[in-house]
């Protein structure tokens, strides 16, 4: 109760007092994404989302694997807003520790991007447990290929006759692209 205001609250104050000086700024806001206090992690989300340097991509990967779903959630939707090989290739390699909500939106994100490097680790996730994990990998797979020219056939072809049907109809989807 009271302990945990006073801590959040000292940790926002010395979030406010170290913005003075830009880099203690930013270590300040890393740290704090692995604090124990929820609202301070949201804070630190918050602020860093308008900083696109090294040290921040790093701490934005950090949440990925929170136990705090919020938290995670929107340090991928600030991660999903930048551009560049070190996010993508950082999102392609984070496919293996996070839950599945995250790895949907992600393989979606590393489709529509066009990002080939990712054709392994998306084609892996078509064999997940999690059928709604496995159709958005179809989905995303059929993506990544039509963009590659040269393909005889296509590796969704496979999941026509799964017997899940919301895995067929992302496999005739995916066909479709």
């Amino acid at each position: 109760g009271g302990v945990a205001i006073a801590c959040a609250v000292g940790g926002l104050i010395w979030i406010l007092l170290a913005r003075r000086v830009r880099s203690d700024y930013m270590h300040a806001l890393v740290s704090s994404l692995n604090s124990r206090d929820h609202a301070l992690r949201q804070q630190a989300l918050l602020e860093l989302g308008d900083s696109v340097d090294a040290r921040t991509i790093d701490g934005l990967f950090s949440t990925l694997g929170s136990d705090d779903r919020e938290s995670a959630m929107l340090g991928l939707d600030y991660l999903l807003r930048l551009r560049g090989e070190r996010v993508l290739g950082g999102l392609a390699r984070s496919l293996d520790f996070v839950p599945a909500p995250l790895q949907i939106r992600i393989v979606d994100h590393l489709s529509r991007q066009n990002y080939q490097p990712a054709r392994t680790a998306v084609q892996e996730l078509c064999d997940a447990d999690d059928v709604t994990v496995q159709a958005a990998a179809i989905r995303a797979l059929g993506r990544l290929t039509l963009l590659t020219i040269g393909e005889d056939e296509r590796p969704t072809d496979a999941y026509l006759k799964s017997r899940d049907p919301e895995v067929r109809r992302a496999a005739i989807v995916a066909g479709l692209m």
